[in-house]
């Protein structure tokens, strides 16, 4: 499934702080979080061709800005070249969008960055 390959290809950047949905408390920084945004099946006339477009969005989350811009462009140079899995393929990833936020509660800098995938199931 795509969390697992996600949460596999991110790993090493963050040194495993990579979590589903949201960041657990005193979680240390830098940090990922990731979500699926939407998944659409594709239909032909004769039903669903096995393939769908889902849309997943990464939050890098950092104390500096900079750190958090870096942090994103090693995710976005990551899952550019995304591919693989056991019960699917994926077989092209893009990046739909990315923008730079901060959390003036925590102090914390978020830039989410959205990418697309094309997936054929196997």
């Amino acid at each position: 499934m795509i969390p697992e390959a996600l949460y596999t290809a991110l790993y090493g950047i963050v040194l495993g702080r990579c979590y589903p949905i949201k960041l657990p408390e005193r979680v240390v920084l830098p940090a990922l979080t990731y979500f699926q945004v939407s998944g659409v099946e594709n239909n032909t006339h004769d039903g669903y061709d096995g393939t769908s477009i889902n849309r997943w969005q990464i939050s890098c989350w950092a104390r500096t800005y900079k750190e958090a811009k870096e942090l994103a462009e090693q995710v976005k140079q990551q899952l550019r070249t995304f591919s693989g899995g056991i019960v699917y393929i994926v077989e092209k990833s893009m990046l739909g969008n990315e923008m730079d936020l901060y959390e003036p509660d925590t102090g914390i800098y978020h830039i989410p960055v959205e990418f697309t995938f094309l997936i054929k199931e196997v």
